[in-house]
């Protein structure tokens, strides 16, 4: 398995599929610059044709989803290590036999192994996330899809389905069922961004101008500000993307659009797109995030024209009849599936409405305390539906928790939903009832009355049947009242608790036919398909299964129901329409970029960057470096050429001969990336031939006449060389006398950081010698005690380059020193960088949000801690004097609790009445000067009035006492800096010596009043995941009473 050389990169594909080929693992290279349809093109060359895209998808280490056919393998993150593909069965095909065979391209089940048929029908095939909080998307059960997945061709259907970005099928889902709400698309069409837009600028402008503000921008005309501010506020407004994907997905002509500008409105990052929530909630933030943004237009009541209802929630007193009752606003009907304590589930929707509105007794210790009676009574508490929505959402409450085992669950009860939803009976009536209008029933009963037909007509006649029994079962059910409902999206989970895959089946308008939009898939859903969302599939709540967990239903009303043509503003069209050509151009220019070949070229240690494309010769790249580097003269010499250059080892590889000179860069392919080195020779010399076997060492030769090391020289050498071999070498190269060469290696094991290779018949592989090691070079001498090079290889060791920021102005200055120089020496580079004297700036290390102030000048910095890359923070300022501690101090007080103060050096050997003393003295000097006098009447009076507290955490602690010394309260928190609160003595009422703690802290209050009834109530609470919901109940075995008295004896003891 070859590593990549630059120009490819490894793929290791790993089968997770369970079908019988490729093989379990398979490794091959491609070129960086190839795109994921190659590796599809690979799967299919492995398995000889027989494998279609539909059956599989592909996902990078697990976590990225290849969905993009034309992404670069560079773009995903391929790297230079073995990539592993993991190739996983699709969730499409886990029917029968013969759906198996036509995914892997047979004309008979018999040769599928039974094992591996056994699989493929799996109920359970679902892909468990890897934690808890972050859940990657699954295919749905969807039979036979029409396109492949990685296909630009719009579904059959006429639908855009929505790309998932990593775990955004929950959005998607309810985009696509709200997109395909006329009432709900035709009103955020009505929305006039401009206008928006105009009337928030002119406030904004307005606001400034009134508090005097000058905008940053103000050289420009009004107008201008507002195009430039209206370009950034469309990408930040929700209502405005959504106006945007609603528009492509109308107009749109390919299989997916994607969601990441309306993401990007959300303020979403990259991560999250990869964090699952639960789509109730998301419905219930994006509805109050578009009535923020339509307050004052035509659409401020929108969601609740459409979505809001009214509900009582009522207690009446059964000894007077009076009746306390408050009416609630709701935007969907949360329906308990398994109420606490319960064995079983509830059987339908029906069941769960009649539960939801079911009277309760309030009796015995948890009845009613009657204001008017002025007595405790029996009486009955309940809800009831004051009025009903146009558009209707029941919300399945199917995640739960275990109180048992304490763990999150899903209930996979089944629960069946009817699509004709008779709500008439729910109202504030007598009766507590619905009437369940069974389409199944009504079915069964027109199939007993017809004949039997002809095979061929059969179908026909079984839908004319079917839309003969629906239009009945509305005609009986609006006899009732004018709350009949019709259900038109099934928003549906597959997976467990810990995670799994939405997607949604809804009934257009313009068809009338139920579809299934899973993700970038749309397809025509079957009545098996809708009937497998009441659940029932899973046994276990670890188990995964699919069921429904929203419902959608519209009123009917033939006054209202509009059809599904929609006019897209002109304004809007205009938008996308630009937005087209931006987008096209910046696919040709990425195009053109791919075109390109970027090259690092170095001289002497400084790199130029070049970028190319790729129709240009080898000999248009080489003179723009000669001209860039000003090597005409050696160019007309003939003594210069190319090679490729590994950076990190710092040696050059494979050389460019003149009959590369010619050839197109795209000829000579390779990477589109790379370093080349500019080589030099003699007018005399010759060009040394290269191995691409031989060992490129890099050699540092000691000058006798300067007394110092030249820059590294890369020498070749065989493989196989013995040492004695490669001092022959080195003579022919720097004329040293290999009797008398010195070689010592680099060798960070050995204390003095290299080794001496003294052993002639040595090969230099067991010596450790590799491409890139340096080696130095020296001549012996009758009064060395040591080589010389042990000095040099200490001194690139210790070499590091910190960088400082000064605060003063801001900028970044580097500086190169050794970590065996002391402070001082650091202070005298950085005082002749900033022309500041060494006693007017101090130099701090950041630590931990903290900083650390560096003193000490006779420490070295390798003492110190210092490190290459070590960033530093330089101000203005009187370093510390030995002994000195500064303290940065904040005012403590019960009402406001803590305002800063200042920082202040202090001696160590001060008491805590000599540091409040300067504290005091400090603080009246600052409010005699303008500049930092305080807004407020704040005075700290006499230091004797006055503690001093240690602060841990955002809490107040001990108490110093005025004799403690400063240097003893401040020792062992230097690390995190030092903190101090100076606190107010004051007269504690009575009142208040209850109300607080010694430490300052409030009390917990203790009600003098009644203690206030227990209702007999089932509360809910929403943890941080959205995803749980657990119940919380006031008289679970949690509350009940326990001997108090025997508890405190336990604690006295």
């Amino acid at each position: 398995f070859k590593m990549s050389d630059g120009a490819s990169v490894p793929v290791k594909l790993i089968n997770n599929a369970g079908y019988p080929q490729p093989p379990t693992r398979t490794e091959f290279t491609l070129p960086r610059t190839a795109t994921v349809k190659e590796i599809h093109d690979k799967v299919k060359e492995l398995t000889h044709g027989k494998y279609k895209p539909e059956t599989y998808v592909l996902k990078l280490r697990l976590l990225i989803p290849l969905d993009d056919p034309e992404a670069t393998l560079e773009s995903l993150g391929f790297s230079s290590s073995p990539n592993p593909v993991y190739l996983e069965r699709a969730a499409s095909f886990k029917g029968d036999s013969y759906n198996i065979m036509f995914a892997l391209g047979e004309s008979s089940p018999s040769s599928v192994p039974p094992s591996i048929a056994k699989t493929l029908r799996s109920e359970s095939n679902s892909l468990e996330p890897l934690t808890p909080a972050i859940t990657f998307p699954i295919m749905p059960n969807l039979m036979n899809p029409k396109t492949s997945d990685y296909s630009s061709e719009q579904s059959k259907t006429g639908f855009a389905g929505l790309a998932n970005q990593g775990a955004t099928c929950y959005l998607n889902s309810l985009i696509q069922s709200l997109f395909l709400t006329p009432e709900f698309r035709d009103s955020v069409f009505k929305w006039d961004f401009e206008d928006w837009a105009r009337r928030v600028f002119d406030e904004k402008l307005a606001e400034q101008e009134k508090q005097g503000e000058a905008s940053v921008d103000s050289t420009l005309s009004i107008e201008d500000r507002f195009q430039q501010w209206c370009i950034k506020m469309e990408e930040n407004s929700v209502p405005r993307q959504l106006q945007k994907l609603f528009a492509k997905m109308l107009k749109s002509e390919k299989r997916a659009e994607s969601t990441s500008n309306l993401t990007k409105s959300f303020g979403w990052n990259k991560a999250q797109s990869f964090t699952q929530h639960d789509v109730q909630e998301l419905c219930r933030v994006l509805f109050e995030a578009l009535e923020g943004v339509w307050q004052g237009t035509a659409q401020k009541n929108l969601i609740n024209e459409l979505y809001q209802g009214e509900m009582k929630d009522y207690v009446k007193c059964l000894n007077c009849g009076t009746e306390s009752a408050r009416v609630d606003t709701y935007l969907d009907i949360p329906l308990v599936i398994k109420a606490f304590g319960s064995e079983t589930a509830v059987a339908s929707v029906e069941e769960a409405l009649e539960k939801f509105i079911e009277v309760e007794t309030l009796k015995d210790d948890n009845k009613y305390h009657c204001e008017k009676c002025n007595g405790k009574h029996e009486a009955l508490k309940g809800l009831k539906f004051k009025s009903f929505p146009y558009l209707l959402g029941l919300h399945l409450k199917r995640f739960d928790f275990d109180y048992a085992y304490m763990k999150r669950i899903k209930l996979h009860d089944r629960v069946t939903f009817p699509e004709v939803l008779d709500m008439n009976h729910f109202l504030e009536t007598d009766s507590l009832s619905a009437k369940k209008l069974d389409l199944e029933d009504i079915e069964m009963k027109e199939e007993s009355k017809s004949e039997e037909k002809d095979e061929d007509k059969g179908k026909d006649k079984e839908e004319e049947d079917s839309t003969e029994a629906y239009n009945k079962l509305l005609e009986e059910a609006l006899k009732n009242g004018p709350y009949v409902y019709e259900l038109y999206a099934i928003l549906v989970h597959r997976g467990t608790s810990m995670g799994g895959h939405y997607y949604a089946y809804i009934k257009p308008f313009s068809s009338g036919k139920w579809h299934c939009f899973n993700d970038s898939t749309v397809t025509l859903a079957s009545r098996r398909e809708l009937e497998e969302a009441y659940g029932g599939g899973a046994k276990k709540s670890f188990q995964s299964g699919a069921s429904a967990y929203m419902l959608m239903y519209r009123q009917y009303d033939p006054m209202k129901n509009i059809s599904d043509s929609t006019e897209i503003p002109e304004s809007l069209l205009q938008a996308l329409e630009e937005e087209h050509k931006k987008e096209k151009e910046e696919q040709e220019n990425k195009k053109k970029k791919q075109q390109m070949y970027n090259y690092k070229v170095y001289y002497e240690n400084k790199p130029v960057d070049f970028e190319i494309h790729e129709d240009k010769t080898f000999q248009t790249l080489f003179d723009d470096a000669v001209k860039a580097f000003h090597l005409e003269e050696l160019q007309g010499k003939g003594c210069l050429r190319l090679r490729d250059y590994h950076s990190y080892n710092a040696i050059p590889q494979k050389p460019y001969t003149e009959e590369h000179l010619e050839k197109t860069l795209a000829q000579i392919g390779g990477a589109r990336t790379r370093s080349l080195i500019f080589e030099v020779k003699g007018e005399e010399e010759s060009w040394e031939e290269w191995n691409p076997n031989d060992i490129i060492v890099r050699v540092s030769v000691f000058d006798e006449t300067s007394g110092s090391w030249s820059l590294f020289t890369p020498v070749n050498i065989a493989n196989d060389a013995t040492v004695a071999s490669f001092k022959k070498r080195l003579e022919q190269k720097f004329g040293i006398p290999a009797l008398k060469q010195i070689i010592v290696k680099e060798d960070s094991m050995k204390d003095k950081g290299g080794s001496q290779l003294e052993d002639g018949e040595a090969l230099l592989r067991t010596e450790r010698i590799h491409n890139g090691t340096k080696l130095w070079v020296e001549a012996k001498t009758e009064y060395d005690d040591e080589p010389r090079a042990y000095k040099e290889v200490s001194r690139i060791k210790n070499e590091i380059e910190v960088s400082f920021t000064f605060k003063e102005t801001n900028m970044t200055h580097s500086v190169h020193i050794s970590k065996l120089d002391t402070l001082l020496q650091l202070k005298e580079a950085i005082s002749k960088i900033i022309d500041l004297d060494l006693d007017s700036f101090v130099i701090f290390k950041e630590s931990m949000n903290s900083k650390i102030e560096m003193r000490d000048e006779s420490e070295t910095l390798k003492s110190l801690a210092f490190y290459h890359n070590l960033k530093l923070v330089v101000e203005k300022g009187k370093p510390l004097r030995n002994g000195e501690i500064t303290i940065k101090f904040s005012l403590f007080d019960i009402d406001t609790h803590i305002q800063p103060l200042f920082a202040l050096p202090l001696p160590g050997k001060f008491t805590i009445l000599q540091a409040k003393e300067a504290i005091v003295e400090h603080f009246n000097k600052l409010q005699e000067d303008p500049e930092t006098k305080r807004n407020d009447d704040l005075t700290l009076g006499d230091p004797k009035s006055l503690r001093l507290r240690d602060l841990r955490g955002i809490a107040p602690s001990k108490v110093f006492m005025d004799s403690q010394l400063v240097k003893d309260v401040c020792t062992g928190y230097s690390f995190s800096g030092f903190h101090l609160l100076v606190q107010k003595k004051q007269r504690r009422t009575k009142s208040r010596e209850m109300d607080y703690c010694k430490d300052g802290r409030k009390k917990k209050q203790v009600a003098k009043t009644a203690t206030p009834r227990r209702k007999h109530t089932t509360k809910h609470t929403k943890q941080n995941n959205p995803m749980t919901e657990i119940p919380i109940h006031t008289h679970g075995w949690w509350t009940r009473s326990t001997n108090r008295g025997d508890s405190n004896k336990k604690k006295k003891k």
